[in-house]
């Protein structure tokens, strides 16, 4: 991949994960500890709210790993099929934020839209490594 073409991959994801990066900051910081206190004090509607913080980790690690092999093709990735279910599970908390939020398909919906598209396109790009590895 050209330069130009590495620095509007880059833009691209900047502006695609912006938000999400943001409020997994902030669940991290501020709604993980409060769901665990509410756990404590025997309220269990906050239960979920540490997996999904966990699981929009593991699927940020994942599109990294996929952003830094179509940036550097000498770059070695974790095993193809442990980075699909670390997508699929920073797939499906993005996909809970997006349903605990109530965002509905509005300008909004670009919150979880964006990056699954570009999810979708870096699995694209790196699926010969997929199709090698998953033999």
């Amino acid at each position: 991949m050209k330069t130009s073409g590495k620095s509007v991959l880059l833009i691209i994801f900047t502006v695609s994960f912006a938000a999400p990066i943001f409020l997994l900051g902030f669940g991290i910081v501020v709604g993980t500890p409060y769901s665990l206190t509410q756990i404590f004090r025997g309220s269990f509607e906050l239960a979920l709210y540490p997996f999904i913080s966990i699981g929009g980790l593991l699927g940020l690690w994942a599109v990294l790993q996929l952003l830094a092999r179509t940036l550097n093709d000498s770059f070695k990735l974790a095993s193809p099929a442990r980075l699909l279910v670390y997508i699929c599970s920073g797939i499906f908390s993005l996909g809970a934020v997006a349903i605990n939020t109530e965002m509905g398909f509005g300008i909004s919906s670009l919150f979880w839209i964006m990056p699954c598209g570009l999810t979708g396109y870096l699995v694209y790009v790196n699926r010969q490594y997929f199709r090698d590895g998953l033999k």
